[in-house]
């Protein structure tokens, strides 16, 4: 048996997970296959959509505000800082923001970079 949320029920609900800082899951962008809520018999939601569509929305209001607060730009898409991108990285995992980490995890991923410590890349022992 499916039972429908009332209008009222459902916007009392968003209402709430907004002011938790959650998106609705009426914000998701269903038109993305990737992002589309996906359905079972119970009428549960994806949970795994929504943890990356929530935390990619976080990581990009992170981005933005850093653009606007240091007056970064593109400087991300040059080839030529991943001893930088590894030493930012480690630095950021110390501090502790995944989102953060998440950033510099996205930018290397852009490049197709190893986030292998440069002291290992260049050949000191690696612990397997």
């Amino acid at each position: 048996m499916i039972i429908k949320e009332s209008h009222s029920a459902q916007t009392h609900r968003e209402a709430k997970e907004r002011d938790r800082g959650l998106p609705s899951q009426s914000l998701l962008d269903t038109s993305d296959p990737h992002l589309r809520v996906r359905q079972t018999t119970e009428e549960r939601p994806d949970l795994l959509a929504d943890l990356v569509a929530r935390f990619s929305k976080a990581l990009l209001d992170k981005l933005r505000a850093a653009e606007k607060k240091y007056g970064y730009d593109d400087a991300w898409t040059r080839s030529d800082w991943q001893e930088d991108l590894n030493t930012h990285l480690h630095k950021h995992l110390a501090k502790g923001d995944p989102r953060d980490v998440a950033a510099y995890c996205a930018f290397a991923w852009h490049h197709g970079w190893s986030l292998t410590p440069s002291e290992q890349i260049s050949g000191e022992a690696v612990e397997r």
